[in-house]
């Protein structure tokens, strides 16, 4: 398992911009209005919340206060809508899986969940698509797409 962890500087809680998506708001790899600092006071900055996750390749999505993680634990792909700022958990939402990956030891989601206007959309390996709302995690419809559409499994799952 692995450790997530929110990091802000020793100065107070940094504001972010929102990162909705792979790359970021505008798919460059690049936050809005944000520098990186060249250095931190007294050294490093300092571990705010940390959180056990499950198996998966995802990142995270941030949009305002929200931070929906997407990963695998057990038998379920779970998304999980947290307080970007305190990690306290706010909804948790679960499809089932059979996915086995063929790459890697890694059997859990490889896309980045993408959150558009109050919406969160999520992929997982095995051809589960997904759409739930930000706020409470509720599921508004789901589809197999490997199964539906009778398409062969990808490379990355």
């Amino acid at each position: 398992m692995v450790a997530l962890a929110c990091w802000f500087a020793a100065s107070g809680a940094a504001l972010g911009g929102d990162w909705p998506q792979i790359l970021g708001p505008e798919r460059n790899g690049r936050a809005q209005d944000e520098e990186l600092a060249e250095s931190w006071p007294a050294g490093e900055p300092r571990t705010v919340w940390t959180k056990r996750v499950g198996h998966g390749f995802a990142g995270v999505a941030i949009r305002q206060s929200w931070l929906v993680l997407f990963h695998r634990v057990g038998n379920e792909l779970v998304a999980e809508g947290l307080e970007a700022a305190t990690g306290n958990p706010k909804w948790r939402s679960a499809v089932p899986t059979t996915y086995v990956s063929t790459i890697s030891a890694d059997d859990g989601p490889r896309c980045v969940p993408l959150i558009h206007d109050q919406v969160v959309y999520l992929m997982g390996p095995g051809g589960e698509l997904s759409c739930v709302k930000l706020d409470t995690g509720k599921q508004v419809w789901f589809r197999n797409v490997y199964r539906d559409f009778k398409a062969p499994e990808g490379y990355f799952g």
